[in-house]
């Protein structure tokens, strides 16, 4: 079974703060994206919300033919009522231009200047889903002076590995979409611990085994980790259940202003 299929959100092509609804969803966020040049990243950015919190909640996306930051059209919208949030389309997904191939390194010195263009607060809570779990870990374990608390939302972990995860047999049968972004290098990078709190927000339905033992390892990345499970939800837990991941960034934010 392929995890990482992502079912699009489609977005008003006129830019209207309309809704569209896909498969009895209704997306309520803007397409009011903003393409930022970075290196030889021409990406779109879209952040939102009051600064008055000092931090910065960081979204990352998953990956596949279809994924893009329309995942966390809900949680981006609830989030910023209450603090700032920002999502982009890395190079290839989304409403981004494609790149040269990178790896952490690059990554890291991209994510940085973009969010540096794109106003966000020095200190940050990561919020990975699916495979954007180990760019938020690559961000985590770089910057542990900036970031604040790590949300893994039924997150890849190398203890399953990408590649048995998504059934593919190498590392180029990965289904990464039209992204340029070396897995194999993201997932060779991850380290095994964290020095700051993680949460670990987990499907309820459809979950082997060993994904579930690998969830429990994401939890085990810091001492005192702890694990939610998304009761109803499959592994688009931001479009199953965005409420249960809203309230885990609410929480993270409310112990930064404390």
């Amino acid at each position: 079974m392929n995890y990482f299929r992502i079912h699009r959100i489609v977005l008003s092509a006129i830019r209207l703060a309309t809704a569209v609804v896909f498969p009895l969803l209704a997306c309520a966020a803007s397409a009011d994206n903003e393409v930022v040049s970075v290196g030889d990243w021409d990406v779109a950015v879209e952040c939102a919300g009051p600064t008055s919190a000092n931090v910065t909640v960081w979204l990352e996306h998953g990956i596949g033919t279809h994924a893009s930051s329309s995942t966390w059209d809900h949680v981006f919208v609830q989030t910023a009522e209450f603090a700032q949030v920002c999502r982009y389309d890395r190079p290839g997904a989304g409403m981004s231009a494609q790149s040269a191939s990178y790896g952490p390194n690059i990554y890291l010195s991209r994510v940085n200047a973009l969010m540096r263009v794109a106003g966000a607060q020095k200190q940050l809570i990561v919020v990975g889903h699916s495979f954007g779990g180990y760019p938020t870990r690559i961000l985590a374990q770089t910057w542990p002076e900036r970031v604040r608390e790590v949300i893994l939302v039924d997150s890849i972990s190398e203890v399953l590995g990408l590649r048995a995860a998504t059934n593919a047999a190498h590392w180029a049968d990965v289904p990464v979409g039209a992204e340029s972004i070396d897995v194999k290098a993201f997932e060779e990078g991850m380290q095994p611990t964290l020095k700051m709190p993680v949460t670990v927000i987990s499907r309820s339905r459809n979950a082997s085994k060993r994904w579930n033992l690998a969830q429990e390892h994401l939890r085990t990345l810091h001492s005192g980790g702890r694990r939610i499970i998304a009761e109803g939800s499959g592994h688009m837990v931001p479009i199953d259940n965005p409420a249960i991941i809203v309230r885990a960034i609410q929480d993270a934010v409310g112990r930064q202003t404390r």
